[in-house]
């Protein structure tokens, strides 16, 4: 359990600093269809999915325990 919940911490933390990164390249007027701001979109996109799988796995084992 604990690991699973330091996973789902660290996978929340990248998702931060990702938005961080994105929001300072918008600030600097990069282009919404930037190489970048692309990547880093998709990448949060599946950090975020994945944080929320391992949530849920949590969330059964917590039940169960």
């Amino acid at each position: 359990m604990f690991l699973l919940a330091f996973r789902i911490e660290r996978k929340w933390r990248k998702i931060k600093r990702n938005r961080q990164k994105m929001g300072k390249l918008l600030e600097r007027k990069e282009q919404f269809t930037s190489l970048r701001l692309v990547r880093l979109d998709q990448e949060t996109a599946k950090l975020g999915f994945s944080a929320k799988a391992l949530e849920n796995r949590y969330r059964e084992l917590e039940k169960v325990s």
